[in-house]
């Protein structure tokens, strides 16, 4: 197999390792997104809260990785398009993880807070905006980035022609119409998995 193949190859598992990830952790933060109270509750649920922002840590990690494997293939057709590919994504890897400390911070303060005894009004207004923070990163992140991911690929592979131009005008056109539509709405819905709302 020669060396694009490899990289090819090692993109595309990456990509499909950011569903493994990303899905599993959405479902692991129930307990947290529905819960407005949860951050003043028991906290049976701490443990699969922390794993499954690990997992999303991953789907960040993964992410990037999409982009930093193809790069040596796509950059000999646009390197300033390639190289969007791989920022947009490290931003978006970043927002990502903003909102996974944001909802570690709420296992954080709920174990601190039972033992200091704080204020349960003040925990709970704590909770709800680093929840809202947690939302608005689903907004920025994996709600927005992948439009741009979208334009940056589609227009690579319209110049590489490593794909039928039929395709390649879909997917610059599919980055198009995601764009539009997170500019048009400016939301996401928070009962999807983040690699759900769209990649590559």
């Amino acid at each position: 197999m020669t060396k694009p193949r490899r990289l090819a190859l090692a993109s595309g598992i990456l990509y499909l390792l950011t569903f493994a990830f990303s899905i599993p952790a959405f479902f692991l933060y129930e307990p947290v997104l529905t819960d407005p109270y949860y951050i003043v509750s028991g906290g049976g649920a701490d443990t699969r809260i922390i794993f499954g922002a690990f997992l999303e840590a991953l789907t960040a990690l993964a992410g990037i990785g999409t982009a930093v494997a193809v790069y040596p293939v796509v950059r000999r057709q646009s390197e300033v398009a390639s190289l969007g590919f791989v920022t947009t994504r490290i931003y978006e890897a970043t927002v990502l993880i903003i909102g996974v400390l944001a909802l570690a911070s709420i296992v954080t303060l709920r174990q601190a807070g039972a033992a200091a005894g704080t204020d349960d009004a003040a925990m709970v207004a704590v909770g709800h905006a680093l929840i809202a923070v947690r939302d608005q990163t689903a907004v920025f992140g994996p709600g927005f980035a992948p439009a741009l991911n979208a334009l940056c690929f589609g227009y690579v592979l319209y110049r590489s022609r490593l794909v039928p131009v039929r395709a390649s005008r879909r997917q610059f056109g599919v980055g198009t119409g995601r764009l539009w539509l997170r500019l048009e709405t400016g939301g996401v819905n928070r009962n999807r998995p983040v690699a759900s709302h769209g990649r590559r």
